[in-house]
């Protein structure tokens, strides 16, 4: 069947991170152990709850910064230094940016509500995308297959006729379940060359 969707996920695919020194550093600046900001930040239960439209972007910074006492100024420092290590897969994007002459290219990802402004205003992303499908709008999450359905539902196309790029286990194996064409993003030009012999 013709491959007609290229659905991608944005973190740890279109955007890595290349560096965490800026989080070693505010979490010595705030006596925290190795690793507890990003686990503060984006692993405990508000944090995922964040990801399905409960709780907003500033809930989350704002239970930070009362938690650990962090005054206005510095918090807005540490929100810049805490994706200051994230950086664009260029040779990923540039890629992307050429099936989309071809293909429709749909960004399928788990995020908070402003993450439709930061892979717009930061990245760029909506010039190589024709659609941005985000957990936080839509009240639901990967591996949750109700996702996966939604996404179907959204772009009209049966699952074979889909290229799903993801680098995480748990949601390819969602997606090889519901029949997508899945692929688990490690290296970028090994990805590249399993995107080309899929179309």
């Amino acid at each position: 069947m013709k491959i007609k969707i290229i659905l991608t996920d944005v973190g740890g695919v279109l955007v890595r991170t290349e560096s965490i020194r800026a989080r070693k550093h505010w979490e010595q600046k705030l006596h925290m152990k190795s690793g507890q900001l990003t686990r503060e930040i984006s692993k405990i239960q508000p944090a995922k709850e964040a990801t399905v439209g409960l709780v907003s972007a500033e809930e989350i910074w704002h239970n930070v910064a009362e938690k650990y006492s962090i005054n206005r100024a510095d918090l807005k420092q540490l929100r810049i230094d805490y994706f200051k290590g994230e950086k664009l897969n260029k040779e990923f994007y540039s890629f992307i940016q050429k099936l989309h002459k071809d293909f429709k290219v749909v960004l399928f990802t788990n995020a908070w509500d402003d993450g439709r402004e930061v892979y717009t205003d930061k990245y760029q992303l909506d010039k190589i995308c024709n659609q941005m499908i985000i957990s936080a709008e839509e009240g639901m999450r990967k591996p949750h297959k109700k996702f996966y359905f939604r996404a179907l539902e959204l772009l009209h196309v049966k699952p074979q006729e889909v290229i799903y790029i993801d680098d995480r286990k748990e949601n390819i194996k969602a997606g090889k379940e519901i029949g997508f064409n899945s692929i688990l993003f490690s290296h970028t030009k090994d990805v590249i060359d399993q995107i080309k012999t899929l179309i």
